[in-house]
């Protein structure tokens, strides 16, 4: 019964674990990546509580008594399975840019406390894999003028609660900023660049996440995004 109880213990230590790592992310009581590893280690701690379970309830012929904690274990481990079925689907990269003839470069972004140790140029090892992955993305030609679109591209920005403007400057038409994410608040900069073409306006755009190999797609949706919603004002 010792064991029954100690395996039932490490099924309720594991989920708690799991569900309070994005939790302390949220509220910034740690950084995105800890809060992402204690997700993790929780995730590995629901598949040894899961096993030791199993094991015991069969030892014991008592499934009953370990139902409602497999479960327990099992849910976040079914999450974690979908989750990697997803992350296929995805290229491992995190850097993206509607040019990659011509990236856009950041200028504050690199003066960040957070990205002083980090190299903001657009990695070589991802053009190849970006023109086969996201070959839709392309720069955006505006019937408005380059003033015009520097405006509008403000107030889009302005009107998402998760996007953080760092830097705006109408003269050289370049906006800078930061998105932050929702359950585990990491960031992804982001920076647009507007040229003069014959009288119209010519945008670039380029998102990178601060963390990870991979962002599960996340920039080329938000760029994606970001350009419907210029094309549709």
């Amino acid at each position: 019964m010792k064991l029954l109880f100690l395996v039932k213990t490490l099924s309720g230590v594991s989920f708690l674990t799991f569900i309070i790592g994005p939790l302390l992310s949220h509220y910034e009581i740690l950084t995105p990546f800890q809060g992402f590893k204690l997700f993790g280690c929780g995730l590995l701690m629901c598949l040894l509580a899961f096993i030791g379970l199993c094991v015991v309830g069969i030892w014991l012929h008592n499934l009953r008594q370990i139902l409602l904690y497999a479960v327990l274990s099992l849910v976040p481990i079914i999450l974690a399975v979908v989750f990697l079925v997803q992350a296929r689907k995805f290229p491992p990269i995190n850097d993206i840019t509607t040019d990659l003839d011509n990236v856009p470069q950041f200028r504050q972004a690199q003066n960040l406390p957070e990205n002083k140790a980090r190299d903001l140029r657009y990695p070589e090892a991802f053009r190849q894999i970006a023109r086969a992955s996201y070959a839709d993305l392309k720069p955006f030609v505006s019937r408005l003028t380059p003033q015009e679109l520097y405006a509008r591209c403000l107030v889009i920005i302005k009107r998402h609660d998760d996007w953080t403007l760092t830097v705006s400057d109408p003269e050289n038409l370049a906006i800078e900023g930061y998105v932050t994410s929702f359950t585990f608040h990491f960031k992804d900069d982001f920076v647009i660049k507007i040229q003069d073409s014959s009288g119209y306006g010519w945008l670039n755009m380029r998102s990178k996440s601060r963390d990870g190999k991979g962002d599960l797609g996340a920039n080329a949706k938000r760029i994606r995004a970001f350009l419907s919603e210029l094309s549709s004002e």
